[in-house]
């Protein structure tokens, strides 16, 4: 890869952990969360089938949740329909605490998985796939903010060692020797076109 492929998704991911720590801070503070629903409704040959996904900020974690329902004996004819919306909940409508251990939940993790079945006389006998993951927004911001610093520090390194005369491959002061470095062989003229990108 190029240094300045490097630059960018080291500069993306710096960003994207500053995005994440903001919405940490607004998850935190306020009393509401914000969920983004999508439902999507097909019908294989084996029936009707009901993809939900949910991601839902709240108190300082990003819930996933993807629940499939798949129409076993259908008492209604449903349509093929695709749904997105975003609504705020109310704190008695928020994501309560699932079935993580009391460790993983302390340092904010979470999770659930649930097979069931329903049996409603209106909507037919439905057998639901439940998984819910929650993350906590520090563990994005320290993944987002880690990876960032270490793809970018190949390219900040190399730019110091430019600006300070340096070989760019070891290190050695070229001040003395600009030709070619008496260290390692590196020639400085040909790798400086790295660091100007």
């Amino acid at each position: 890869m190029t240094l300045f492929l490097l630059r960018m998704i080291s500069t993306a991911l710096l960003a994207l952990a500053v995005l994440f720590a903001v919405a940490a801070v607004i998850s935190l503070f306020r009393g509401d969360a914000f969920m983004m629903h999508t439902e999507v409704m097909t019908s294989p040959a084996g029936g009707p089938t009901t993809h939900q996904r949910a991601v839902t900020s709240w108190r300082g974690g990003l819930s996933f949740a993807y629940v499939r329902a798949d129409l076993v004996e259908e008492s209604a004819r449903h349509g093929k329909r695709l749904r997105l919306h975003h609504r705020e909940l109310r704190s008695d409508q928020a994501p309560s605490r699932m079935d993580a251990p009391a460790s993983a939940a302390w340092i904010g993790f979470d999770w659930r998985r649930r097979d069931r079945t329903t049996n409603d006389p209106q909507e037919g006998l439905y057998i639901y796939r439940e998984r819910f993951l929650t993350v906590p927004y520090w563990l994005i911001v320290v993944a987002c903010a880690g990876l960032g610093w270490w793809i970018g520090a190949r390219p900040r390194l190399i730019r110091r060692r430019h600006r300070q005369g340096l070989c760019l491959a070891c290190g050695y002061d070229l001040r003395e020797t600009p030709g070619r470095c008496p260290e390692c062989g590196g020639e400085p003229m040909l790798a400086a076109r790295w660091s100007s990108m």
